[in-house]
């Protein structure tokens, strides 16, 4: 919870197909890169909090050079009282906690990146408008690879330092009773020593990550 993330990538240019890097918690705390094909000169960004339908949050950063073709930064940098959004190291949207809304995302997060198909029959009207139209499965890309794509180079994760106040040993958070966050209740969020590391996971597994070189129609995920 809180730090600096950024991951390198190329994304998608087909219609109906979105490519995001996002940060979820388990109670639906939420930041958003999100980049819909259509449009290979601008991607969106989003906060929600605590899973809120609030619709009025998103912005969007355009004037890019071509997305699908060549490789940016997209970054976040999270804190208790402000959070912004980088492209190859510049501030396009920053906003903070007397902003208004449903205050701040406040609770720990894993980095999720994904392409997904929002331009499909199951989809929302609206969603499949949003992400350019309808997906064409008869796209020459498509028929020659076998998948739509959008390609991963790097992520680099950088954790913000950990408050004066916290235990001796301190390695990760947990959730404890819950508090008032803005207009509803949530877990509190409480900093411990236990280990979050998952035993099974071995090193070659975790070096495994460092050669992704692409995403097809799905998702991986980083526990942070």
């Amino acid at each position: 919870m809180y730090g600096t993330v950024t991951v390198r990538m190329k994304t998608s240019h087909y219609n109906g197909v979105v490519a995001a890097a996002i940060l979820m918690s388990d109670i639906k705390d939420e930041i958003d890169w999100e980049a819909p094909g259509n449009s290979t000169t601008s991607i969106q960004n989003n906060v929600y909090i605590l899973g809120i339908a609030d619709y009025n949050n998103g912005g969007i950063a355009s004037g890019l050079t071509d997305t699908f073709t060549e490789f940016h930064n997209y970054t976040v940098n999270w804190g208790p009282n402000n959070l912004e959004w980088l492209i190859d190291d510049k501030v396009v949207r920053s906003i903070n906690s007397t902003a208004g809304g449903h205050g701040m995302p406040a609770s720990p997060s894993r980095l999720q990146i994904s392409i997904w198909p929002a331009g499909i029959n199951a989809s929302a009207p609206g969603t499949v408008e949003w992400a350019g139209g309808y997906i064409d499965w008869s796209n020459p890309d498509y028929l020659a690879a076998g998948d739509f794509y959008s390609i991963v180079e790097s992520v680099t994760v950088e954790c913000a330092a950990l408050p004066e106040d916290a235990p001796p040993n301190a390695q990760s958070f947990v959730y404890g009773p819950n508090v008032t966050r803005g207009p509803i209740s949530a877990p509190a969020v409480l900093i411990t020593n236990q280990s979050t590391i998952d035993a099974a996971l071995s090193l070659n597994a975790i070096n495994a990550w460092t050669f992704w070189t692409g995403l097809l129609l799905g998702s991986i995920t980083l526990v942070l």
